[in-house]
């Protein structure tokens, strides 16, 4: 009898873990904001941002949340009538491969896919494969519950988890703004606050205050500057209109749209020019900056291109790696 209180002690204690874990994680993934203690190299981001991170539009962190929710009501229903609760144990008997199956199959996600590790969410999966074997062999030792039909729709419903992410496309968010006015030509308007614009005959489209820009989004005129970030006519003309934005800047505001001039990045170019060969993450750096912080984006922008006496030019993938976890984590 006592060990039985022992193991249904350690499955409450593990229990809660896995549903505070699962729950930050949660938050986080409806918010979309970031993982404490989890920048840089932490992986969290990539974790949580792939597409093994929802199952359509659902957080699979939400489905821990539940199924760790459902062991804590059975494990209260158990206690509660100082014996053996039949729905009580149903729960407890439906957890072991939710918990089993899911631990095995997003670590080898993390691992084999997205190649990246999130603490948190592996702080979960070991909760969850410790917790199913003490239920396993320690709780449901004693049982009045048949243990068959809700084992069989665990395992049912892990399989039908892992056939819905391996053969459904993710689902993308939906957008928040209405279409472009523009559909074949070039201007800009505003609407509800939000300044549409157009380019290249209506190919590049924008909501200004979606994407990084550069001065007044109020300005006389709106400049989009393709360039790559280990181009020195780039640096030049980048410059160049740094310095008239500072002299005026209600003449216009500046979209920085960063992009690599090398043809394993850019199916337009045809040149494997060297200096160009970490172009493409150089902009994925600064793009993701400045999805975390404009105001930080801005100045990620500026040290990209202008070293000020420190460091070489181009910028080298480690350092600008390093500059992005010094502003944002």
């Amino acid at each position: 009898m006592k060990q039985g209180r022992l193991y249904l002690s350690i499955s409450i204690v593990l229990a809660l873990l896995g549903f505070l874990i699962t729950a930050y994680l949660s938050m986080l993934s409806l918010s979309s904001d970031v993982v404490a203690g989890c920048g840089g190299a932490g992986g969290c981001a990539e974790v949580l941002t792939s597409r093994w991170a929802k199952l359509g539009p659902v957080p699979v962190s939400l489905l821990g949340l539940l199924t760790y929710l459902g062991v804590l009501l059975g494990l209260g229903a158990r206690m509660g009538s100082k014996g053996y609760s039949p729905l009580g144990d149903r729960l407890l008997w439906l957890a072991p491969p939710l918990l089993l199956v899911g631990a095995i199959w997003f670590t080898g996600a993390q691992i084999f896919s997205v190649n990246a590790i999130c603490p948190f969410c592996m702080a979960s999966h070991i909760i969850g494969f410790v917790l199913a074997c003490v239920l396993l062999f320690g709780v449901m030792r004693t049982t009045i519950a048949n243990p068959k039909p809700p084992l069989f729709i665990g395992f049912l419903a892990s399989g039908a988890m892992i056939l819905g992410q391996a053969l459904l496309p993710p689902i993308a968010d939906a957008p928040q703004r209405v279409p472009n006015p523009f559909a074949n030509q070039d201007g800009d308007t505003w609407i509800d606050d939000a300044r549409y614009v157009s380019l290249f005959g209506g190919e590049l489209q924008f909501v200004l205050q979606d994407v990084p820009y550069i001065g007044d989004p109020a300005a006389d005129q709106v400049v989009a500057v393709l360039f790559d970030y280990a181009c020195p006519y780039c640096r030049t003309l980048h410059s160049m209109l740094e310095e008239a934005i500072d002299e005026d800047s209600s003449r216009f505001a500046l979209v920085p749209i960063p992009l690599s001039i090398h043809e394993d990045h850019n199916p337009h170019i045809a040149s494997d020019d060297k200096r160009f060969g970490n172009s493409d993450q150089l902009a994925i750096y600064a793009m993701a900056v400045a999805e975390v912080d404009r105001e930080k984006g801005k100045a990620f922008d500026h040290w990209l291109f202008n070293h000020d006496g420190q460091g070489a030019f181009p910028r080298t993938q480690a350092d600008a790696m390093s500059k992005a976890v010094e502003l944002v984590g």
